[in-house]
C-alpha cells in the first residue's frame, strides 16, 4: 500500500485493469470486505460502498464446493519489539500473528448432474436377533434393495446423493404423461394381499438424509401436456465397495403386504446447487420385489427342559381362489400359499461351518404343528406356532433348529397327490424359498 489514507484497495487484472479487493480504514486500521450498495457502520464514517470490493475465489467449474476461510493478520510493527530469543524457531512468530474464527462457505453448483448409471438392484434384508437369554427372537426386515451404480460419482462436487424421484401431489402433473420419470410400487397380481397406497412420497423411504419438494425436471414436457414437470426427491448418500458404488435404499410401506414390486425412478441429487440445477435426468431401474417380515420366536419350556416352542409371524397373502365354475370339488385348496418347514439339524464335529450341519436321526425329536393360519383380527397376517420335543436332552452346540418358509403357485392353485388326496406341498411340489433362518440350541436355551 502507498499510504495509509481511506480507500479502496486495489490489485491488477491484467494489463492497465485492475478491481477493488478490499475498503481501507485508517483511523481504525481495518480492511473491509463489502459489496456494492453496503453502507458501513457509524465507527466508519457511515462510508457507502458503490462497487464491490472483496477477493474472488474462481474454481472454474460448475460444481459444488465446501469451502473454509481463514483470514491471518500480522502486525507491520514487529521489527519494534524486542527481538526474537530464538530466530529459527518458527514457533516464536506466532505472537506477532492472529487468525480469524474460520468461515465455512457452500459453493452451489450451477448445472445440473449426470444422469446415474444404475447397473442392478438386488432386495437386501435388516436383521434384529436376540440370542443370548433363554429367548431367542429373531426379526427380518424385507423392505430393503441395494441399487449398485456405474463409476463414477459426484459429477456435481461434494455431497451428491442418490434421489429417489416421487410424485408431488402439490405439484400435480399428469400421472400417465409423467409415469416413465416418477417412482411407482404395486402389488403382486398373484396374491390377494394387503393393499399399498396409490403412490409412494419422501416418508415412505426411511434411510433418506434429504428431501426436497417441488424440484423442477430436466426432461421436456411431453407433447399435450402444460406446464414443467416438478417432483420430491429423497436423497440417499452413496458408498463405494472397491468396485462400485452402490445406495442402500429401504421402503417402509406402512402396510402388512406382501411381496409388492417396485420400480425405483433415480436420478443424482445435489441439495447444494441453484434452484433449477439440483436434479439429473430421470433413470428407471428394473422392477424389484420385496420379500415379506418375518418375527421368529423360540422359548424352553421351564418344567421340560427337553420340549422347545416355536413361534413365526408376519404378513401373508390369500389364495386368488378362482371361481371355475367346473372346478374339481376333491381339489385341495390351501389356506395360505406359503408353508413353513421346521427341521432339527445335528453337527458333524469333523466339519467346520455351515457346512457340517446335516438333518438329525429320525427318533432324536418329534416335531409338531399347534397352529398354522390367520390372526382373528387381520387376515393378511398370519402365526403359525409349534413343538420340538426331545428324546434326550440335547447337549449344548449339538444341535440347532433350521426354520425355512416356502412360497407354492401351482396353474390351479392346488397341490394334489395323483391318488386325490392332499398332501404337504413340500413332499412333492417345488417352492421357493421366501425365508430361512437358525436358531442355535445352547446352554442359554436349554439349562444345563
Amino acid at each position: 500500500m502507498p499510504d495509509l489514507r481511506e480507500n479502496y484497495l486495489t490489485v491488477p487484472t491484467g494489463a492497465n485493469t485492475e478491481r477493488a479487493a478490499g475498503y481501507y480504514n485508517p483511523s481504525h486500521d481495518l480492511i473491509c470486505f463489502v459489496r456494492q450498495g453496503d453502507i458501513l457502520s457509524a465507527t466508519l464514517n457511515g462510508v457507502a460502498i458503490f462497487q464491490d470490493a472483496a477477493p474472488r475465489h474462481h474454481f472454474n467449474d460448475t460444481k459444488h464446493h465446501r469451502v473454509t476461510y481463514t483470514a491471518i493478520a500480522t502486525s507491520r510493527f514487529q521489527d519494534y519489539f524486542t527481538p526474537l530469543t530464538d530466530p529459527d524457531d518458527p514457533a516464536s512468530e506466532r505472537d506477532f500473528t492472529r487468525a480469524s474464527e474460520p468461515v465455512h462457505v457452500d459453493i452451489p453448483a450451477s448445472a445440473r448432474p449426470d444422469a446415474p448409471k444404475v447397473l442392478r438392484v438386488v432386495p437386501t434384508f435388516g436383521w434384529e436377533r436376540q440370542t443370548s437369554t433363554n429367548l431367542k427372537r429373531s426379526i427380518r426386515f424385507g423392505g430393503g434393495l441395494r441399487v449398485y451404480l456405474d463409476r463414477p460419482w459426484y459429477s456435481s462436487g461434494d455431497g451428491e446423493l442418490l434421489g429417489v424421484v416421487l410424485y408431488n401431489e402439490a405439484y400435480p402433473i399428469d400421472r400417465e404423461s409423467w409415469k416413465t420419470h416418477v417412482t411407482q410400487w404395486g402389488l403382486d397380481p398373484i396374491w390377494d394381499a394387503a393393499p399399498v397406497t396409490s403412490l409412494p412420497t419422501t416418508g415412505n423411504f426411511p434411510l433418506g438424509t434429504a428431501a426436497e419438494f417441488g424440484l423442477s425436471l430436466d426432461e421436456p414436457t411431453p407433447p399435450g401436456v402444460s406446464g414443467k414437470g416438478r417432483v420430491s426427491v429423497a436423497g440417499h448418500g452413496v458408498a463405494f465397495d472397491g468396485e462400485h458404488w452402490y445406495c442402500d435404499i429401504t421402503v417402509e410401506t406402512y402396510s402388512d403386504d406382501y411381496g409388492p414390486f417396485i420400480r425405483l425412478a433415480l436420478a443424482r441429487y445435489q441439495p447444494n446447487a441453484l434452484a433449477d440445477a439440483k436434479l439429473s435426468r430421470v433413470v428407471l431401474a428394473d422392477f424389484a420385489q420385496f420379500l415379506p417380515d418375518r418375527s421368529l420366536l423360540v422359548t424352553a419350556d421351564p418344567y421340560h427342559p427337553r420340549r422347545l416352542r416355536v413361534t413365526i409371524s408376519g404378513p401373508v397373502p390369500l389364495d386368488p381362489r378362482p371361481a371355475y365354475p367346473d372346478f374339481p370339488p376333491l381339489r385341495h385348496m390351501p389356506t395360505k400359499p406359503t408353508q413353513f418347514v421346521l427341521t432339527v439339524q445335528e453337527r458333524d464335529p469333523v466339519i467346520a461351518g455351515d457346512l457340517g450341519w446335516g438333518d438329525a436321526a429320525a427318533g432324536i425329536a418329534k416335531i409338531s404343528v399347534d397352529a398354522d393360519g390367520q390372526f382373528a383380527s387381520d387376515k393378511y397376517l398370519a402365526l403359525w406356532s409349534g413343538t420340538v420335543q426331545f428324546a434326550a436332552p440335547p447337549a449344548h452346540g449339538r444341535f440347532r433348529l433350521l426354520i425355512r418358509e416356502y412360497e407354492f403357485i401351482s396353474a390351479d392353485w392346488t397341490i394334489v397327490h395323483p391318488g386325490g388326496e392332499a398332501l404337504p406341498p413340500w413332499a412333492e411340489a417345488p417352492g421357493r424359498l421366501i425365508y430361512a433362518e437358525t436358531v442355535e440350541i445352547d446352554a442359554a436355551l436349554v439349562g444345563t
